[in-house]
């Protein structure tokens, strides 16, 4: 169940995952740990694994584009659960803000919860549901977020949402929310999963990043790194890395190793990781996004014509762009 909701999230798809599904999907532990216990856990889980492998990570991310791409997925593996951090990343522009807010939507849908944000500026507002949602706008700088978000916790929310996590006092924060029992979701500006974990451990003193390291192995449930495309018929489509926080991603995050947080997440297929070539290559191959539009939005370009290469697909408009 956890992998087939998992999988969902890679693009802009029509999906909205029911609360029965969304609270059914189980966590893939956290915890650092040896490889033998990972392997061990990792087959009591996966009973009916998906596929592995570069085709089968293409294949998952074009299931997702087959419900159509006017809504943001806000898929079941990593939304809901508890005792957790979530994040979200993006450029400037690439449409965090309304995907959080999706995030926020099903919580209030389908749970009874107590739901606090803090923002800089309110965009989307959040009718009472099933929840009791209360939004903050903060004008000022980011030590004003800081406060804002230390006084919400002073209610005991069960949720928690940050929209910047550009400093580390934000960050230490959130981490000690998410340990102390609270749902916590918030957005940085990082183009990549592994970007948004250098930014996080980079921005914090040298002193403290040891423990903000442990912190996000422990907490961190995962990431989804989003950028916006223009489709070829209008319009625009969010393609989405996801990386979920395995034991194996967290002993990388642990001791620091995250330039192999790529080749996790290429190994993670089978938990529903999504490289972000894995989804633009299925919005090219399913004619949703031009070639050329997607090229322009890879973060690792060469690895991207090669993937299109192994497809099948025409790479000459390379030539056209120089």
């Amino acid at each position: 169940m956890f992998q087939k909701l998992t999988a969902l999230l890679v693009s802009g798809a029509v999906v909205l995952a029911s609360a029965e599904l969304v609270l059914a999907a189980p966590a893939v532990s956290s915890k650092p740990a040896q490889a033998s216990e990972a392997k061990s856990a990792e087959g009591a889980r996966n009973t009916a694994p998906l596929p592995v492998g570069r085709a089968a990570g293409i294949q998952q991310a074009q299931a997702a584009t087959t419900g159509g791409n006017d809504w943001i997925l806000i898929g079941g593996g990593i939304a809901v659960a508890t005792l957790i951090l979530v994040l979200v990343a993006g450029g400037r522009s690439s449409g965090k803000s309304t995907l959080i807010s999706a995030f926020v939507d099903l919580i209030n849908r389908t749970r009874s919860d107590h739901v606090i944000t803090v923002e800089n500026q309110i965009k989307f507002v959040h009718e009472n549901r099933g929840s009791l949602v209360s939004q903050r706008e903060v004008r000022g700088d980011r030590s004003d977020l800081v406060a804002a978000a230390r006084a919400a916790l002073r209610e005991n929310p069960d949720v928690l949402v940050v929209e910047d996590f550009g400093s580390p006092e934000m960050v230490a924060l959130a981490l000690e929310a998410a340990q102390s029992g609270h749902l916590v979701i918030g957005a940085l500006t990082a183009h990549t999963a592994t970007d948004a974990v250098d930014r996080i451990i980079d921005q914090t003193p040298p002193e403290r990043r040891a423990k903000v390291q442990l912190g996000l192995a422990e907490s961190l449930r995962g990431i989804v790194a989003q950028v916006l495309l223009r489709k070829s018929g209008g319009g625009r489509v969010a393609a989405r890395e996801v990386l979920l926080n395995t034991s194996a991603v967290a002993n990388l995050i642990a001791e620091g190793k995250t330039s192999q947080l790529p080749m996790a997440i290429d190994s993670g297929r089978k938990h529903g990781m999504v490289a972000l070539n894995d989804a633009l290559v299925a919005f090219v191959q399913g004619g949703i996004v031009d070639s050329r539009e997607a090229y322009r939005q890879a973060t690792d370009q060469q690895g991207f014509l090669a993937l299109l290469k192994r497809q099948g697909i025409d790479t000459s408009f390379v030539e056209r762009l120089a």
